[in-house]
């Protein structure tokens, strides 16, 4: 915020000559006060005859008709109203400064404190906000951070699997997820089980209690497996795991074992490879890190390092490393953008023309496949 500016006025001689001064800023026409300073730098009046005729007369302004002056963003850029105003010192300023907000902090600071410590616990009574049994997670990302049952806190978040939560613990509450919570995250019929069969792999939830001395122990929430069917989504919010389970629907073509990368995308999650993905980018976390990228200058790198430490303050370290996925995602996603504004997206075979054609040959692989020709 700037300072207030003040014109020092001696004591004996009150009257000062001052005059108008409008500059062009990107935020608009901004006129201000400043004292007319005598010398050779001084500008050289012009005569009224050789000045512009505006309408108006150069006259003095007293103290008392101050706010009846015309006003100045009204007078043509050419034309300088000097004038003589009394100049008398104001009881109160016109805005406030930094260090005068702060210190109408300083008699809130110990409620504000106080209110931010109960936060941390559970509200009275613990109850859940849908039912009336007792409430175990509290999810973070939610207005006013609600208490949820096991159940229906599942049903709650199948269309919210992004959301961080916490679990209590009986004394305090703790770090968890979705997937502690045992949440499958379905693909296809709006989240729900497909009626078909889902084709999933085991569902591996890790023992809660770890000890962190143990070599390689990791947090629950941060346990990772290699077991088939298991999903590892990278988000604006942070890194997630998840059990997965795809559509089965045999009169949906896409639905079958060998275009799992399709139901992913269509789910509007960006696979990282197109056999076996196990590896999945959301458009949120794409768009953002491309507009970081382009306005803020923000390397890959450190953005993904910035996930790496929302998903875990604590322990950012053990939270797996896909920066090498997310820079040929967001390449792949950079083109597919450029093709759709450009109108290429009603024709494959002119994109895959075009890939070929430049990408290829610049030695840069998309790892894209041939689409079918139409004839």
């Amino acid at each position: 915020m700037a300072k207030p500016k003040h014109i020092a006025v001696d004591a004996h001689n009150p009257v000062i000559e001052v005059k108008w001064k409008t500059i062009q800023t990107t935020r608009g026409p901004k006129t201000n006060i400043v004292k007319v300073t005598p010398g050779k730098n001084r500008p050289r009046k012009r005569s009224l005859r050789k000045s512009p005729h505006t309408g108006l007369d150069f006259q003095t302004y007293d103290q008392g008709d101050f706010h009846d002056m015309p006003d100045p963003l009204k007078f043509p850029s050419k034309v300088r109203l000097s004038c003589i105003l009394e100049i008398c010192p104001l009881e109160t300023p016109l805005f406030q400064t930094q260090n005068e907000f702060l210190r109408e902090w300083q008699n809130h600071k110990e409620l504000y404190l106080d209110i931010l410590l109960q936060l941390e616990g559970p509200p009275e009574p613990q109850e859940c906000s849908h039912c009336v049994r007792d409430g175990t997670y509290r999810c973070l990302d939610c207005f006013r951070r609600p208490l949820f049952c096991t159940s229906w806190f599942r049903e709650n978040h199948r269309s919210h699997p992004f959301h961080w939560v916490e679990q209590w613990t009986g004394n305090h509450f703790q770090e968890s997820s979705l997937r502690l919570a045992r949440l499958t995250l379905h693909l296809g019929h709006d989240g729900g089980v497909c009626p078909s069969g889902v084709r999933e792999g085991p569902q591996e939830v890790p023992d809660e209690e770890w000890e962190p001395s143990k070599p390689g122990a990791r947090p629950p929430h941060l346990w990772v497996t290699d077991t088939p069917g298991y999903l590892v989504v990278v988000d604006a919010s942070g890194i997630h795991y998840y059990n997965l389970a795809y559509c089965n629907c045999s009169d949906i073509d896409w639905c079958d074992t060998g275009h799992d990368n399709i139901q992913l995308l269509g789910a509007g999650l960006f696979p990282a490879s197109t056999a076996f993905p196990s590896i999945v980018f959301t458009f949120k976390v794409l768009e953002h890190f491309l507009r970081d990228n382009v306005e803020c200058g923000i390397a890959a790198m450190n953005y993904f390092s910035k996930l790496k430490t929302i998903t875990s303050n604590v322990f950012p370290h053990l939270v797996p490393d896909e920066y090498r996925e997310l820079l040929w995602v967001a390449r792949i996603c950079r083109v597919l953008k450029l093709f759709k504004w450009n109108g290429f997206g009603h024709d494959l075979s002119v994109i895959y023309r075009i890939l070929t054609s430049q990408l290829h040959s610049s030695g840069a692989y998309f790892g894209l496949t041939p689409p079918l020709s139409p004839y």
